[in-house]
């Protein structure tokens, strides 16, 4: 179906059940420290990236083939996004180097990338005289905690190395510079911990005898659209 704009509205994928794909050897095991900074946004960040096809390479199931030995391989290195989140004995996350790999899902679409536009042009009159090409889609869902933004690029650069059989740098993966001494050491008094004199005891907001569970919740469009109904459904 295509809009006034000559292009699809919708963009169609058919897409396999998700494989876990774990690490191709052995990695470390253990917990892998978050700093304070890691913990400020909590939020699963998805990402698409599109790739213009090359009709001399290989075909798509050799190519997704190849991208999920690559995975395998590129997760020995980057060894802590194999693992899973948890909590540590302060409360605060952590990662656990389980080795457990990450999901890797299948997908296929007829749509060619043309049908996504182009954000680097702003009138959309003259995305109509560009050619509609084939090409590959990575489509990227991770928790901010466990990487942002560089880290994200550094980790589909090797990714895109390990591919193409290309030479690869270690990984820094050192945290160590980013851990609180042990003992800690005050240097000067911070009075924004200082509790006033006379200050009430604060009140918990929950039962402290209720048990607390961390989770993360992905809501596609259509569950967003319920949940709206069900807010303006509701009488108070």
């Amino acid at each position: 179906m295509e809009g006034s704009d000559g292009y699809a509205e919708t963009f169609s994928v058919k897409k396999q059940q998700p494989i876990q794909v774990g690490p191709a050897t052995t990695t470390r095991n253990g917990l892998y420290f978050l700093s304070n900074l890691d913990q400020i946004i909590p939020c699963v960040i998805e990402i698409l990236f599109a790739y213009k096809g090359d009709e001399r390479g290989r075909d798509t199931a050799t190519a997704i083939e190849v991208i999920k030995e690559a995975l395998a391989k590129i997760l020995v290195e980057f060894y802590p996004i194999a693992g899973c989140l948890t909590r540590g004995w302060d409360g605060k996350m952590m990662v656990k180097c389980s080795g457990e790999g990450v999901p890797f899902v299948k997908a296929i679409s007829e749509n060619e990338m043309a049908v996504l536009g182009d954000i680097n042009i702003i009138d959309p009159v003259k995305l109509r005289d560009k050619v509609q090409v084939w090409g590959n889609y990575s489509w990227s869902t991770f928790n901010h905690m466990l990487m942002d933004g560089k880290s994200l690029t550094d980790f589909i650069s090797s990714w895109a190395k390990v591919a193409r059989e290309e030479p690869l740098s270690d990984p820094y993966l050192d945290r160590s510079i980013l851990s609180p001494r042990q003992p800690p050491v005050i240097n000067f008094p911070h009075d924004e911990y200082k509790k006033k004199e006379g200050e009430r005891k604060s009140i918990p907001f929950h039962d402290q005898k209720e048990k607390l569970v961390y989770q993360s919740f992905c809501f596609d469009p259509k569950k967003l659209s319920q949940l709206k109904r069900m807010a303006t459904d509701c009488d108070h």
